[in-house]
């Protein structure tokens, strides 16, 4: 197709579809079309014109129901409620008894033999309920009116959806004023809305609003009208917003603040613009828009106000600002890692100092060590202090490098050095070849490939200054033993070449988050060692409680890389706090900073879930599946709402995420309400979920299928589960996500070819059977290919921040998860991690979690066809098959899908110029999609049948 360089071109398809049970409606966990009012005091409510609560005995009984306040002078009762296929409750088939209908005014709704109704189908039925008023004199405005109405489905297969029309236009589909759809039963739902702005200012005679109930199944199931308002209009615009200011963070978002408005009922939103492009909207006085070139200035940002009406308030001052200049390789890159821990047989070394990754004292002579009254040994806390070092006259060892492959250590063939302070004897255990020995210093060399064990025993300690402030290192950085918390001197320069393209840092190894004991936040009285007590910078080791928060701040700073913290699960608040508190005193401003409770609260392997479920049962009183997901929210909210506090509200800072299981189901946890302490469900608090969309999944473990495939055959069947399962994954979690308005990011994900369990197998030596096939797989150069599918799969389908697991390992029985297997090992021989390098070196960042979520139409509400055929649509799409196909010369744009309620059904952003859209899950009607790029907004009328 030709394309024009001015405008936007479109080919528009649908296939004839029937339709089926299959669909589900967008967001049918709440009422889609209701808006929410700021609640004012001291505030005169609006007119009532008429008004129904249904107080009575079994009002459904008699027909019509004439038990209507007209409150209004100039407005009389024509007809009660009533309904065309009453049947009496005294007799009849599809009677309701007054049990089901007392204080409500109960009907049955009947969809026949199709398995769901369908508004066509409840018109021609007369499924409806109505009422009939009179306009006694002259005209009243309805423009801007207000609609309330309660209703309760009695039963589980009752009606969904209603519809409702009003007698100023026929009642055929497309003429009604709104739809709304509820999932809940036995439970009072009360839906709100409004008449259009214009075109109901002179309403004279007599009206007859129905209500159409539809999306029932099968027949007779009783839903009930509980109460009903209609009120006039609130036609006062807010007051425009001031002092409208931006500002540039970093090379791809620019930051917009404003004062609030003020409004005589309240303000719902802000629509913040560039020119006459609408980027988003918010509830805030603060919006962050994205992405943009680096270095760049952008012109005429402005923002009005609305409420909950519609009403419009003027433009605010525009003003024009440039992103920064990308400061870093890493500062637009849509990847992140998680990093390992600190470990003495780590295959990567992120600290230059080796000591860090030690393990802690143990027994001396013992070959693994035995500490914390094993083998008759002392507990932990009596032999070490907070810091983890001897106390005084204490002897001990500690493993620094372990033994059996040469890449646990930095490198080989090279001189170390040992420096420490205090008095007493220090050995160094194994037969190095020691060049020189003074006080408090040892230099000895270690041969090329050794592969021995590295230990250091203390076998005299001042009773005054033991030994303490333990440094190893290659004997090149020794002159950093005085500048050691300086993080230029602090970070192995191979782990930051390694990494510095990626532009997250997940820490849930590094500060070992798994089974964690840690409650309390860092305590500098304490002279005992303690599990429960956050690490310091200080301690002997960061292998035993984890990475600091100081040390990890310093990591995220030095590498211009977004940290992901993953908080214990049993840290106190005085513990989040305090940790909060070093993160916004000390990251840097233009870095973002994630934060999770724990890990894999789901997953029943770790300790934190088992932990949920006790918190949960002491809350709901159950030990059930609900119980530890409800908790897991709780927790998390409160998690999120400490780190707002400490970092003073500044949300544009943070990314609030909710973690879950890929294949498992989100909406409990999400979907919790809350004791008084918080408003609102979860996920209005959060920012992003995140998931684990591993492949490969399948293979694992006991009676694999793998042991009966070849290497090329098991490269084959992980790129089709890609294209299979996680892409099944992520297009579910995507709509969860994009239903409650979060960002969809992965926590981590990559393959996942596991052989532990294989020896419960009869096949002889079948564990070092699998692991040699699962090496050979992720070595194979097509890992690369199925890698980049991967990503590409997550790209296109809804997916924000991809954080891969993880960055360096030796593959085992436990799993291949490294993107590299060591530290040197080149990128020509590691696909997995050339494609991540050339995922980033091909994709900038598309998304940006903690923004504002764009709903550029949102507003939109359609009534009738005449009043959009001027603006630029055309006439309806050839309907050929279920395939909305859109090509544009914008380098990105928005589609936005809304159905005629102005009910938004499908939003995304698209970076390229040719767009796919699957409908095929879209409900039989006509819809409105908007198309919005840097060249403006366009939208077309299609229609699906």
């Amino acid at each position: 197709m030709s394309k024009n360089s001015t405008s936007l071109n479109y080919i528009i398809a649908f296939f004839l579809l029937v339709f089926s049970s299959t669909y589900s409606t967008v967001n049918s966990q709440t009422v889609s079309f209701s808006k929410t009012k700021d609640s004012n005091t001291n505030i005169a409510p609006s007119n009532i014109y008429i008004e129904s609560d249904f107080t009575g005995t079994a009002p459904g009984i008699n027909i019509p129901w004439n038990a209507v306040r007209t409150l209004n002078d100039n407005i009389s009762l024509i007809e009660g409620w009533t309904y065309p296929k009453f049947i009496s409750a005294n007799g009849g088939s599809g009677v309701m008894g007054a049990n089901d209908i007392n204080n409500a005014f109960g009907f049955s709704i009947d969809a026949g033999n199709v398995v769901k109704s369908t508004l066509e189908v409840a018109i021609a039925s007369n499924e409806y309920i109505s009422l009939k008023i009179a306009i006694k004199s002259g005209t009243i405005n309805l423009n801007r009116a207000e609609v309330q109405f309660a209703v309760n489905r009695i039963s589980g297969f009752s009606a969904t959806k209603y519809a409702v029309f009003t007698s100023l236009k026929p009642f055929t589909a497309g003429n009604e004023l709104f739809t709304g759809s509820i999932s809940s039963y036995n439970v009072n739902t009360t839906f709100v809305n409004y008449f259009p702005a214009t075109g109901y200012e002179n309403v004279s005679g007599t009206i007859e609003i129905r209500i159409y109930m539809y999306d029932a199944f099968y027949y007779g199931h009783k839903t009930s009208l509980t109460a009903f308002c209609l009120k006039d209009g609130d036609r006062e615009a807010p007051t425009t917003p001031t002092d409208f200011t931006a500002i540039s963070k970093n090379s791809y978002s620019i930051d917009l603040f404003w004062s609030p408005s003020a409004d005589n009922v309240g303000i719902v939103g802000y629509d913040v613009y560039r020119d006459t492009l609408l980027l988003g909207t918010t509830t805030s006085t603060h919006f962050v828009t994205g992405i943009y070139n680096a270095n760049t200035t952008y012109n005429n940002f402005w923002v009005q106000a609305r409420d909950a009406p519609g009403n419009l308030s003027g433009a605010s001052n525009k003003v024009s600002i440039s992103t920064l200049p990308a400061v870093a390789v890493n500062d637009r890159s849509p990847l992140g890692m998680n990093i390992n821990a600190a470990s003495d047989y780590s295959m990567e070394h992120p600290f230059i100092n080796i000591a860090k990754c030690s393990r802690s004292w143990g027994k001396s002579g013992a070959p693994w060590l035995t500490y914390d009254g094993v083998d008759g040994r002392p507990a932990l806390g009596e032999m070490v202090d907070a810091k983890g070092y001897l106390k005084p006259g204490k002897g001990g060892s500690t493993i620094v490098v372990c033994n059996g492959n040469e890449n646990f250590w930095p490198a080989t063939g090279v001189e170390y050095v040992c420096r420490y302070e205090g008095k007493g004897k220090m050995q160094l255990e194994r037969d190095w070849r020691v060049i020189s020995v003074t006080d408090g210093r040892a230099v000895f060399y270690i041969p090329a490939g050794c592969t021995d064990m590295f230990k250091i025993n203390i076998i005299e300690n001042d009773l005054v200054d033991p030994i303490h402030n333990i440094w190893i290192s290659e004997l090149k950085y020794e002159s950093y033993y005085d500048d050691q918390t300086n993080p230029e001197k602090m970070f192995y320069p191979a782990f930051v070449d390694n990494w510095k393209m990626f532009k997250v840092f997940r820490t849930m190894e590094a500060t070992v988050a798994n089974n964690s004991l840690i409650t309390s936040w860092q305590n500098p009285a304490e002279s005992d060692f303690s599990k429960v007590t956050a690490p310091t910078e200080g301690d002997f080791t960061w292998r035993v409680k984890g990475m600091p928060v100081e040390v990890l701040v310093k990591l995220a700073n030095y590498m211009h890389i977004d940290p992901w913290f993953c908080i214990p699960n049993q840290a106190t608040d005085n513990y989040i706090s305090g940790f909060a508190k070093y993160v916004s005193d000390n990251l840097s401003p233009n870095l973002h900073c994630y934060i999770e409770y724990s890990n894999e609260c789901w997953n029943w392997m770790f300790a934190q879930s088992h932990y949920c479920v006790s918190q949960g049962s002491l809350i709901w009183g159950s030990a059930d599946q609900a119980a530890y997901h409800k908790y897991y929210a709780l927790r998390s909210v409160k998690m999120f709402h400490l780190f707002e506090a400490a970092f003073n509200n500044d949300l544009s800072r943070l990314v609030r995420v909710f973690a879950w299981q890929a294949a498992g189901s989100s909406v409990t946890l999400l979907d919790t309400e809350y004791p008084a302490e918080y408003s609102g469900k979860a996920y209005t608090h959060g920012d992003a979920l995140a998931i684990g969309p591993y492949f490969g999944i399948s293979l694992d473990g006991y009676n694999s299928p793998a042991f009966n495939m070849t290497v090329p055959q098991i490269l084959d069947y992980c790129n089709n589960y890609v294209n299979t399962t996680s892409t099944l994954w992520i297009k579910n979690n995507s709509i969860v996500a994009k239903n409650r308005k979060l960002g969809l990011i992965c926590y981590e994900g990559g393959q996942h070819l596991v052989a532990n369990g294989a020896d419960k197998d009869a096949v002889s030596d079948s564990t070092t059977l699998l692991v040699s096939k699962f090496a050979q797989v992720n070595a194979d150069p097509r890992m690369k290919d199925i890698y980049l599918n991967y990503f590409n799969v997550w790209k296109n389908n809804g997916g924000g921040m991809f954080c891969a697991f993880n960055s360096c390992a030796l593959g085992s029985k436990y799993g291949h998860w490294g993107a590299k297997t060591y530290e040197s090992q080149p990128r020509s021989e590691a696909p997995k991690y050339d494609a991540m390098l050339t995922f980033m070196e091909q994709n900038d960042m598309w998304f940006l979690e903690n923004t504002p979520t764009i709903d550029p139409i949102a507003n939109k509400t359609v009534t009738k066809f005449e009043e959009i055929e001027n603006e630029s649509f055309g006439g309806y799409p050839t309907l050929i098959h279920d395939w909305l196909i859109i090509q544009t010369n914008a380098d990105k744009q928005l589609v936005t899908i809304i159905d005629l309620n102005g009910k938004t059904v499908f939003k995304r952003q698209f970076p390229g110029s040719e767009i796919n859209i699957n409908t095929s899950g879209f409900e039989s009607g006509i819809y409105i999609v908007g198309l919005q790029s840097e060249q403006g907004v366009q939208y077309k009328k299609i229609i699906k049948k």
